[in-house]
């Protein structure tokens, strides 16, 4: 009887340790909050995918392709982060030998704000190309537009790498220039073929 209750208790006090595990390796960051993030991104995607839609080629569908590609990556990241949260799978990346770690506010928001101003000039851009109504000016104010559009679609990616601690594509640090390596073996024009 007595061996019993000890194996009870003992249980019991396996299953509460595994629960207290489970409560304390809770997200900081709630799926709800991800899905709000996925649902504002996905409206920015269909509207650029619409957008791309009515060109058939040229600078303004490539900047356009571009941006729904990067809004896509953008997109695919939240969706990895949100499935490791339902699957309880700790997500961490780990860079140049450092654990990625979410970023402050202070950098949250300076972000924001860059954000903020090129979303003035893709306003200002826009009511710019609505001047004209076609020709080759109206053509390069519609590609200042897709360029300043392509840049908050990149910004608003740097944005959520940063709040939810996932790796950029490519990651610069500012002042650093990128190692140059000589694409190959440089050979004269004969040895080429």
């Amino acid at each position: 009887m007595q061996k019993t209750i000890i194996v009870i208790l003992a249980i019991l006090v396996a299953g509460l340790t595994a629960v207290l595990g489970f409560v304390l390796q809770e997200p900081a960051i709630t799926t709800v909050e991800i899905d709000r993030d996925r649902a504002a991104i996905s409206a920015e995607l269909a509207t650029a995918q619409s957008e791309s839609e009515k060109y058939q080629g040229g600078a303004i569908k490539a900047l356009l392709s571009t941006r729904v590609e990067a809004l896509r990556h953008t997109l695919t990241m939240l969706d990895q982060k949100r499935e490791s949260f339902l699957r309880r799978i700790s997500l961490v990346y780990t860079i140049d030998g450092h654990q990625a770690q979410p970023a402050s506010d202070a950098t949250l928001n300076d972000i924001l704000e860059e954000l903020a101003g090129v979303e003035k000039r893709i306003a200002s851009a826009k009511i710019d190309a609505d001047r004209y109504s076609g020709g080759l000016v109206r053509s390069l104010k519609l590609m200042t537009v897709a360029t300043e559009e392509l840049s908050a679609a990149q910004i608003r990616m740097k944005f959520f790498t940063a709040k939810y601690s996932l790796p950029l594509p490519i990651i610069a640090k500012s002042g650093e220039k990128p190692p140059t390596l000589p694409p190959g073996k440089v050979v004269s024009d004969g040895e080429a073929l």
